[in-house]
């Protein structure tokens, strides 16, 4: 019989599907769509040939919803398949069911099937043939062995679930349903990965095999290059999907294949041999693999691109153990902050380098354990798995719970040492002792003398280092802290305190900060030349723009800009603004500094202005947003004009207030709050000015702020 005979589709509007993983070696795809997303599967017990089976769909909606379309028929075709496969007809086979699934229960009488709801202990499925449940709620492990019991003597499951809201997939082993499919044995797991509530086709022919994880592996592990491009790829899509998805402490032996799979690699992407991915996705596959097996190993070995980056202690050092106080309270940032990582635990600096493959030890009280703390390993924090051209390894970074007294780990790249407190930590002050490290040259602002720097630097031979201030942290190469940008850090990070304190002007709030700021030069980002978060990210050789470097010529933009990244906030953030308002903030850095904007960018010149300003008066189409003429640096002088009028006071009004109230919600309501906030913040009837802008505000709102002063200055008249 197919379990698939007289079902065109399945229905998952209204519900997105998790994504399932099929890796035991009696399971099968039935469902997956163009990305190779498994949406329905059957697993079996390999042995003994008695034990029964389940059909797991990746939404519990289809044991729920409407069942006169392919989810009905798929269930009463797997029914009538377990029946003949236990050699009893359709009608002999008892149903169990879940309490709740009312719907399923008038379905099932329409079809003549014996049916009883049914608790789920062990003694309630003495009876059935068939347990019917969605695993999207609670379960006990009583529940769990009953059902493993269930299936080993035969009996068969019909289950629906989804786990995409398990958002830590550290969790995803607990999930209801992965508890019961793999104590029955079934070899189906399911993932994280949402998948868009759709209507999907069942095809005439099953899923391609190579959508098995397991059998992919085999494939790609014995001979890839005979397997046509098709094939490679969806064997790589599922041997990777299975990688994230699958807990390494619940799947060992998997875990075992997939680092055998990449034991004999030798990809080594440098700057001078970068890895062209496109051109060899199996083995853009391996490093995939290589991560992410690197990533939850315990510890690791020294990897065979360490020494080219980020480069290793030499052989003649000592390491050193080192008592710090770390703070270990964090009150995090606002989630409004778009793109400044603003959930990211905080790093607290140690002054210290691991060695790629050295143990590194970490003892810490007892009472700090439960607190959410990591040791962090490496401060390359972006992933280049989804990049094309690799001048280093895609992932160099480590972290390793603190949840013991004491700690034994490595990192088969090594890299600054960090602990890491998570957003609303309240330990205060706590002792950490790290040994198996290497000191690594640290200019504290407002402790370290010029002469104490000079001492680390020529002590140190760790190939990174930083300057930290309690506003802004600097990590880059230590050959460029020895180098004259970095001659005078007390000057340099005086600068950046001031430049850190306008930027907090700018928004109206405490030149004590929440959290420092980092940059981080690396060699490759996963985007752009620089980009926001935490850290935030540049190639290396713009790293000087990170010391100030010629910044009176524009070598300060970018760092600017990414620090006004780091600053918009969703409430009083405008369409087609996302490049723009951070510009604010690069404008403003520099009026701090004495330099004009036009010395900033180019793009600021008075001619560029002018002229951009007369081609958008010109234009009979003023449509604000990412799709229309207002973006960018067109949206920037409608800013800069209110700033000019105004004064950067304008601005630091608006934005304390916005933190007093909530998100308008959508486009409109911002566009129409803002325009309102922002003329009684100016005292002025700013209305026919964002019409001339092209803002869609409307005649609410026109006729509340009616009542202002006209602006007679208006320079859009």
């Amino acid at each position: 019989m197919s379990l698939t005979s007289g079902v065109a589709s399945l229905a998952y509007e209204g519900g997105a599907s998790s994504s399932l993983v099929v890796h035991g070696p009696a399971a099968l795809p039935i469902l997956s769509d163009s990305s190779g997303n498994i949406l329905a599967a059957i697993g079996c017990q390999a042995a003994p040939s008695s034990a029964g089976c389940a059909l797991m769909v990746g939404h519990e909606g289809q044991l729920q919803g409407s069942l006169a379309g392919g989810s009905g028929q798929l269930i009463l075709n797997t029914i009538g398949w377990m029946a003949n496969r236990q050699s009893a007809g359709s009608a002999s086979m008892t149903v169990g069911l879940k309490t709740g699934l009312s719907g399923l229960a008038a379905f099932l009488t329409t079809h003549g099937i014996t049916h009883s709801y049914v608790s789920g202990t062990s003694d309630s499925l003495t009876n059935v043939n068939v347990y019917v449940r969605d695993i999207f709620g609670s379960i006990t492990s009583d529940d769990v062995e009953a059902a493993a019991a269930f299936v080993a003597r035969g009996g068969n499951l019909i289950l629906g679930g989804h786990a995409w809201f398990h958002f830590n997939s550290a969790t995803i082993g607990n999930n209801v349903g992965n508890q019961v499919l793999r104590a029955a044995g079934l070899g189906v797991f399911i993932s994280t990965t949402y998948v868009p509530g759709e209507t999907y086709t069942v095809g005439t022919e099953p899923p391609s095999r190579f959508t098995h994880a397991s059998y992919a592996l085999d494939a790609l592990a014995g001979a890839p290059k005979n397997l046509d491009v098709m094939a490679r790829d969806a064997a790589s899509a599922a041997v990777t999907k299975a990688a994230q998805a699958l807990p390494l402490k619940l799947y060992p032996a998997y875990w075992a294949r997939l680092q055998a799979f990449v034991n004999d690699l030798t990809i080594n992407p440098t700057i001078d041999t970068p890895f062209n991915a496109a051109a060899d996705p199996v083995g853009k596959l391996q490093l995939t693999i290589e991560a992410l097996v690197l990533d939850l190993l315990p510890a690791s070995d020294a990897h065979r691109g360490a020494a080219d980056f980020p480069g290793v202690v030499p052989s003649s050092t000592s390491p050193v153990s080192k008592t710090l106080s770390i703070d270990g309270t964090y009150p995090g940032r606002d989630s409004g902050y778009m793109y400044a990582n603003a959930g990211a635990a905080i790093w607290r600096s140690t002054g210290l380098y691991a060695n790629a493959g050295e143990l590194v030890n970490v003892s810490l009280p007892s009472s700090a354990t439960s607190a959410g703390l990591q040791l962090r390993i490496g401060c390359h924090s972006d992933s280049l798995m989804k990049l094309n051209s690799l001048k280093r390894f895609p992932i160099v970074t480590k972290t390793t719970d603190l949840d013991q007294e004491l700690i034994s780990t490595k990192s088969a790249f090594g890299g600054l040492l960090y602990v890491t407190v998570p957003a609303g930590a309240t330990l205060g002050s706590i002792s950490v002792t790290i040994s198996g490290g290497f000191l690594s040259p640290m200019y504290v602002h407002g402790r370290d003398s010029l002469a104490d720097w000079q001492a680390q630097l020529a002590a140190s031979a760790s190939p990174w280092g930083e300057l930290v201030s309690s506003k802004l942290i600097i990590t880059v190469p230590s050959p460029l802290l020895k180098s004259s940008a970095a001659a005078d850090p007390i000057t340099l990070m005086n600068t950046w305190d001031l430049l850190m304190d306008a930027a907090a002007d700018l928004e109206g709030t405490s030149h004590a900060r929440a959290r420092e700021e980092r940059f981080v030069a690396d060699r490759q980002i996963s985007g752009g030349w620089m980009h926001s978060g935490y850290p935030i990210m540049g190639y290396g050789s713009g790293a000087d723009s990170f010391l100030l470097v010629d910044v009176n010529d524009g070598n300060g933009w970018g760092p600017f800009h990414e620090l006004g990244h780091n600053h918009q906030s969703r409430g009083w953030f405008l369409p087609g603004t996302t490049e723009t308002t951070c510009n604010l903030w690069s404008v403003k850095m520099y009026d701090s500094l004495g330099i004009s904007a036009a010395d900033g960018h180019f793009e600021l010149s008075a001619s560029n202005r002018a002229k951009r300003l007369a081609d958008y008066r010109a234009n009979e189409n003023k449509v604000m947003g990412s799709s229309g003429s207002w973006n960018v640096w067109v949206a920037l002088e409608t800013y800069m004009q209110l700033q000019e009028a105004f004064g950067w006071s304008f601005y630091a009004t608006i934005f304390t207030q916005y933190r007093g109230i909530s998100d308008p919600g959508t486009d409109a309501a911002r566009i129409n709050e803002w325009v309102s906030r922002s003329s009684h913040v100016a005292g002025k009837n700013l209305g026919p000015f964002y019409q001339a802008w092209g803002f869609p505000v409307t005649q609410v709102v026109m006729d509340e702020i009616a009542s202002l002063p006209e602006w007679t200055e208006n320079p859009m008249v």
